[in-house]
């Protein structure tokens, strides 16, 4: 995985660049299973805004997040926050769509009448056969 961490009208130090490496990581060791492939966080001072965008590309998804306040590193976190929520909101999804029943099929269940008689057959098949 591929962390990018840059600064727009902004001297980026060390110290936010190490803290913004860690919840980096910290958000892909979560998501493990997910093919993460980069995470790019750019910071930037608007006015007297302090500014995190973060953006995630995966194997199959790419997500944005933007956050603004007056510190730069809670504008970091609120941007990987927002970041996971993003990812557990399209995990979800796919979960729901992949175990929704399809409807054809569920005609093609049988249902518990059905199963009585056919296991009358068998009981009958099973007497005539046993008596042999």
């Amino acid at each position: 995985m591929e962390i990018i961490i840059s600064a727009k009208n902004y001297t980026l130090d060390d110290e936010l660049k190490a803290l913004a490496e860690a919840q980096a990581q910290k958000l892909a060791s979560e998501f493990y299973m997910q093919k993460i492939t980069s995470i790019r966080i750019v910071f930037s001072v608007e006015r007297n805004w302090h500014v995190a965008d973060a953006l995630m590309n995966g194997k199959r998804f790419s997500f944005n997040a933007k956050a603004i306040s007056n510190d730069m590193r809670v504008s970091c976190a609120k941007a990987i926050e927002k970041l996971a929520k993003q990812l557990r909101r399209y995990l979800e999804k796919i979960k729901t769509v992949a175990t929704k029943a399809d409807p054809q099929t569920k005609e093609k269940i049988w249902t518990s009448e059905e199963l009585k008689d056919d296991n009358e057959i068998v009981d009958f098949l099973d007497d005539e056969f046993s008596d042999n």
